[in-house]
């Protein structure tokens, strides 16, 4: 049985690319061609969700420094 506590935050397409300032369908494309961060596919192909631990991980592998 999976506790509660473990379980992390999943967010949407839309969700994500509201966040980032992206359109979903930049998304979408990058995740055919294998780029952004990493995701899972819900019971089917419509339904993606991308992990919060994972966005952050992209986001900081995005990170410059001056």
């Amino acid at each position: 049985m999976v506790k509660v506590e473990t379980v992390e935050a999943l967010l949407t397409p839309r969700e994500l690319s509201k966040l980032v300032g992206l359109k979903p369908r930049s998304l979408e494309e990058w995740r055919r061609l294998g780029k952004g961060p990493g995701y899972v596919r819900l019971s089917g192909r419509r339904h993606v969700r991308y992990a919060a631990s994972a966005v952050k991980a992209w986001l900081e592998s995005l990170e410059q420094s001056s």
